[in-house]
């Protein structure tokens, strides 16, 4: 079973100067918050690997924790260049970077070796590719059966694994849902694996075909809420494209890079998970976003201890009714940032997360004239009239398929 401690504490015990280090995510679940622990440690000489280096790629290495990256394609998805990355190999700064350059289909087989504990991985895809000019690392052999002359190169074995997940049960077994890159083999390669979370619960409540973990192959799990900003947990919180776009700008400044990693990254208390777009002060109130006690502004990325999906700040009181509480006379409970401003007792904001997740307990009240409300189900929304006369509710229901209001037929 693993350990369940802080995020601090696992990279303070796994993570060494000169180790190797795969932090992989493809798309989403991009592990940020723990590369942002690895950097306030200082940690230096790290081989990182990883399909895709992106962005937190960008920021360790331009913070002098690399001395060798081994990766498949390097770059800001959707906006261009890896600036720090590309200023560490042209110009040595701040320290030099030696790299090794792979194919997706090569490194997603190179883990696969790994976690199958095989020394290399075999494939057809290098025979008379560039690559093998420029990488050593990518041999030759003959089948022993067919004559074939097949591409080997080493499997990935990395001394620590880092992946972040929605959540994982208290026995230590790990969900992993959406998009599966490299994951679950980097897990299983690594000599050691820590796995940050959205949440700990007692039931995964997997579905036969999930993805799971289970807790003999991880070492470390460490409750982060927000770990993956700014890319996206399925289900939980969006990419935030916004961040993405910002960050080449700020990387292609020395001066300003290191400026925003001071303010961002190394000042940033470990206690605190990831602010919205990664700033102390996201709405521009003057209240660092960890305490801001706003009702008004909300922040899905604030701490949430009590589970209820608001930041404590914002439903300090412990109810656990997912309202804010300075809005809080909701009697039926409707979720995710419900305010009720017309004083129904049904929440009137409408959220695209509820249309697409939740259950048909979740009431909201589209147009707030406190006689109807919609709720989601998996099928579509059921629209509720209601009646005052009779105190009753009829239904009629709502057939649009992407959950939007549309024409309704009776039910």
């Amino acid at each position: 079973m693993p350990d369940f401690i802080p995020l601090k504490t696992a990279i303070a015990r796994s993570v060494t100067d000169g180790c190797s280090v795969a932090l992989e995510g493809f798309t989403h679940l991009i592990p940020h918050a723990a590369a942002h622990e690895i950097i306030r440690q200082g940690r230096r000489d790290l081989t990182l690997m990883r399909m895709t280096p992106d962005m937190i790629y960008d920021q360790l290495i331009g913070m002098g924790c690399v001395s060798r990256l081994i990766f498949s394609y390097a770059g800001n998805p959707g906006v261009g260049l890896l600036r720090r990355m590309r200023d560490a190999v042209e110009n040595g700064w701040p320290v030099p970077l030696e790299i090794e350059e792979h194919s997706h289909a090569a490194m997603a087989h190179a883990y696969e070796a790994g976690a199958s504990n095989m020394p290399f991985a075999l494939m057809r895809g290098y025979i008379g590719a560039g690559l093998r000019e420029v990488n050593p690392n990518i041999k030759t052999v003959t089948c022993p059966f067919t004559g074939e002359e097949l591409a080997a190169f080493p499997a990935l074995r990395p001394d620590v694994g880092i992946i972040h997940a929605a959540k994982a049960d208290r026995q230590g077994n790990v969900l992993i849902e959406g998009i599966l890159g490299v994951q679950k083999e980097t897990v299983l390669a690594a000599k050691t694996a820590i796995v940050t979370v959205e949440q700990v619960v007692d039931d995964l409540q997997a579905h036969p075909n999930a993805c799971v973990l289970p807790g003999w192959t991880i070492g470390a799990i460490c409750d982060v809420p927000g770990g993956a900003h700014p890319s996206y947990v399925h289900g939980v919180y969006p990419r935030d494209n916004s961040a993405y776009v910002e960050w080449d700008e700020i990387a292609a400044d020395r001066d300003r890079f290191q400026a925003w990693m001071q303010a961002n990254v190394l000042d940033v208390d470990d206690s605190c998970p990831l602010q919205t777009n990664q700033m102390l002060d996201p709405d521009g109130d003057n209240i660092d976003s960890e305490c801001d006690n706003c009702a008004t502004t909300y922040n899905p990325l604030q701490r949430n201890l009590d589970g209820d999906v608001l930041g404590d700040v914002c439903d300090d009181d412990d109810d656990n009714d997912q309202i804010l509480d300075d809005d809080d006379n909701c009697p039926r409970k409707a979720n995710f940032d419900q305010r009720d401003r017309d004083g129904d007792g049904r929440g009137d904001a409408c959220s695209v997360y509820l249309v697409n997740h939740l259950s048909d307990r979740d009431i909201r009240d589209m147009d707030s004239d406190a006689n109807s409300v919609w709720i989601a189900s998996a099928g579509g929304m059921t629209h509720w009239l209601y009646d005052h006369d009779t105190d009753e509710y009829t239904t009629t229901r709502h057939t649009t398929a992407n959950g939007l209001p549309g024409n309704d037929a009776k039910a």
